[in-house]
């Protein structure tokens, strides 16, 4: 399976491609869902040290947040020098640490698990269930409607629009076929 943006990825290609592959593997997701939302996580850079330009302290391939860094037992300053292959660790550990603590068995889909990442539970919630008030002014892009609420639909149609349509259709349908 090719990956969606393996092309932006600077250095250590085949090997970020391998161990972003093991790493879908290894919980059971497609990994173009992963390149996918660190594309957009990282503005496409794919770089381990972009930090957040809303000014939330946020850090790398996934935007790791500074009490998460701490929860998994880092730092934002450590993840940022890393390169962006050793990050990948990290991001395994964040979602492997956030299934067990939510008690997630399965991630379904791209929106799963890039809910895992920007904000866990609202993961199965339905479509008008709102985001809390209090994320709002950070996450303001996301609201497609501009109604001042962010709901999970919202959030939804914001992540599918961040891969272009003839990609989404190829690379991020789950055939059941991972790694092949």
């Amino acid at each position: 399976m090719s990956l969606i943006f393996i092309d932006k990825v600077k250095a250590d290609k085949d090997r970020f491609a391998l161990r972003v592959k093991a790493i879908a593997d290894n919980i059971g997701f497609n990994p173009n869902w992963l390149m996918a939302l660190m594309n957009s996580e990282s503005a496409g850079t794919f770089s381990s040290s972009i930090k957040n330009f809303a000014g939330s302290g946020a850090v790398g391939l996934i935007q790791i947040m500074p009490a998460t860094a701490h929860y998994l037992g880092t730092t934002t300053e450590r993840l940022a020098k890393m390169s962006a292959l050793e990050q990948l660790d990290w991001v395994e550990k964040y979602i492997k640490i956030t299934m067990r603590d939510r008690k997630i068995t399965a991630i379904n889909d791209y929106v799963d698990l890039y809910f895992m990442i920007f904000y866990p539970a609202a993961m199965g919630k339905p479509d008008d269930w709102q985001f809390p008030q209090k994320i709002y002014p950070q996450n303001s892009g996301v609201d497609m409607n501009r109604d001042g609420k962010l709901t999970v639909k919202d959030f939804k149609e914001f992540v599918k629009r961040k891969i272009p349509a003839h990609l989404y259709a190829v690379y991020m349908e789950d055939k059941g076929n991972r790694l092949a």
